[in-house]
């Protein structure tokens, strides 16, 4: 009997894993930040595997930090892994920093913080 149980107790331990990933949806977040503010978020889409979500957040990050041209002409950018910097120049000579970065949070989560009652 006690065999018995311990098998079930180490095939529920090794289950879960598996089980919670197949309850738990992932979203993919889009953070944005100017001139070095708190970054803005937003959902981008919902995926119902996490595998999903990180090809598609590789797949935009990859798309942004390829990006050779700017309405504001003289543009860097610099791809830093985990976010995206460009730093560009407008044509009144105002400069401006924007932050880019993707995430892939379980669906419970929410960068933007607790919201208000």
């Amino acid at each position: 009997m006690t065999r018995l149980i311990g098998s079930l107790i180490v095939a529920l331990v090794l289950a879960a894993p598996s089980l919670s990933e197949a309850e738990c949806a992932w979203v993919l977040w889009q953070g944005r930040s100017v001139n070095l503010a708190e970054p803005q978020w937003q959902s981008l889409d919902g995926f119902p595997k996490w595998a999903d979500c990180i090809q598609m957040k590789m797949a935009k990050h990859t798309n942004l930090a390829d990006i050779k041209y700017s309405p504001y002409g003289n543009t860097t950018v610099v791809d830093m892994k985990d976010r995206v910097v460009m730093r560009s120049r407008s044509e009144s000579g105002k400069e401006e920093i924007v932050t880019i970065e993707f995430r892939c949070l379980p669906d419970t989560v929410d960068p933007r913080g607790p919201k208000g009652k």
